[in-house]
């Protein structure tokens, strides 16, 4: 099945709303103490805990509700036999930083106040697009529920271009002229949104945005052209139909890091994405003549290890929703086309601070796996009757650095333990599935379990 995505979007509003939480009446942060208490410790000379660690680790558990777990999992392990607990800080953008992104992102042209209104003739060529896509899906030959699925989500599309075309004006209001001045909402949230001309035919816009509490913040920068890049299909070296190479586009997304003054982040992962517009429902394939983008993303490198960067997923726990002060994790994406830098992203930003244990005495490895049996139907089990086949697969346990919060206001970057693999299950004889993601973290120094959403 296609997964389409607004990424751009989707992240910029997850930021936002992570910082829009009630704050709840009581502290929803276990008690720490103990947890303080072990990293306050002296620091090891060495964990020899590391030393017994397999390469990889199999398993088959069953939970009484029919919820499967398969762990077929590689081990992976940081190049460092240290583990530092680090204190880690929000970041706050100052004015002058603000204006210096704004001089580099539009190149010194004239800004103005950022304008996403389109007018009637933008919306009616996406209308068009849209019921083009229609009418192919009907005469592809994919499964009458594939296409049922994309159809449906075709005519969800179709309905929102239809009403945001009625109050759609004629003509492009007059650009405003801007200053970069952060202005205050109503609830106390500072953001700059302008844009400028950098030669395409649509004004490339930055926004910078940071939460009343200056715990979240977020900078955005696109220069997309029009162009929509919401297809995410399979990566490669290189992309048939294009002149981009992985290695190219890499070497121009870290020099414009540099040009920004981004420092001690790594490479985590690649994607790559297509051009929405003619895309088969069920196709991976990159042979065809689409535009074509990389996504890079990266994470912190802290004392030398990096900060787990990995996909959470919670839709097989039933629970009241939690209300906190949420500080989102840190995510920087950068993507590129052949024109170049076509949209970066960077929020939740945390820069590391003093150092509270040079070497912290970690959970042996058996003791840890312990643990995730125990946790892994508590935080995972969801009983449904209208599901069947649930299954996770686990298909790496990895050891990295993950930023927590031990109390209010107090964050460290300690080591903590993921097991990522695919959820797959079958409902009313349709397979789903959600892949890649981190279905139970636990903490490295005593095994407890942590949300990754909250952070704690």
């Amino acid at each position: 099945m296609r997964k389409a995505v607004c990424a751009l979007t989707s992240l910029i509003l997850a930021f936002c709303l992570a910082a829009c939480r009630p704050t709840p009446q009581s502290a929803a942060v276990a008690d720490k103490q103990e947890l303080e208490k072990k990293i306050s410790e002296p620091a090891v000379l060495r964990n020899d805990a590391i030393e017994k660690i397999p390469k990889n680790y199999r398993a088959e558990l069953e939970n009484q509700n029919g919820v499967e777990i398969d762990i077929d999992a590689d081990i992976e392990l940081p190049d460092s036999d240290v583990f530092p607990v680090v204190e880690a800080a929000p970041y706050v953008f100052t004015q002058e930083e603000a204006q210096r992104y704004a001089d580099i992102l539009m190149r010194g042209k004239p800004i103005y106040q950022f304008n996403n209104v389109r007018t009637k003739s933008d919306v009616q060529a996406d209308i068009i697009r849209i019921k083009k896509e229609m009418e192919d899906a009907e005469k592809k030959d994919i499964p009458d529920e594939t296409r049922r699925l994309y159809i449906e989500d075709l005519k969800e599309r179709l309905d929102q271009l239809n009403e945001e075309n009625e109050g759609a004006p004629d003509t492009k209001p007059e650009d405003v002229p801007a200053t970069v001045e952060f202005e205050e909402d109503s609830f106390g949230n500072q953001s700059i949104a302008i844009q400028a001309d950098l030669g395409k035919s649509v004004p490339a816009n930055l926004q910078i945005w940071m939460s009343d509490d200056n715990i979240n913040t977020m900078i955005s920068f696109s220069d997309t052209g029009g162009t929509r890049y919401e297809e995410n299909i399979e990566a490669g070296d290189s992309l048939p139909g294009t002149t981009l190479t992985r290695r190219d586009s890499l070497a121009r997304a870290e020099a414009f890091l540099r040009d920004l003054g981004i420092e001690d982040m790594m490479l985590a992962k690649t994607e790559v994405y297509a051009d929405l517009s003619g895309a088969d429902s069920d196709s991976t394939a990159i042979t065809d003549n689409r535009k074509k983008c990389y996504k890079f993303c990266f994470c912190r490198e802290v004392c030398g290890i990096p900060v787990t960067l990995t996909d959470y997923y919670y839709g097989l726990t039933y629970g009241s929703e939690t209300y906190d002060n949420i500080w989102a994790q840190e995510q920087l994406e950068v993507w590129v086309d052949e024109g170049g830098i076509y949209a970066f992203l960077w929020g939740g930003r945390g820069d590391s601070g003093k150092v509270v244990n040079e070497n912290v005495s970690l959970l042996d490895f058996d003791s840890i796996l312990k643990e995730f049996e125990k946790q892994i139907f508590y935080k995972r089990t969801w009983d449904d009757k209208y599901i069947e086949d649930s299954k996770i697969t686990v298909k790496q346990i990895k050891l990295g650095m993950m930023r927590v919060r031990l109390r209010e206001n107090k964050y460290v970057y300690m080591p903590v333990w993921d097991f990522i693999g695919d959820w797959t299950y079958k409902d009313g004889g349709t397979e789903y599935g959600e892949y890649d993601s981190s279905f139970l973290t636990l903490n490295a120094i005593d095994g407890g379990a942590i949300d990754r959403e909250l952070g704690y």
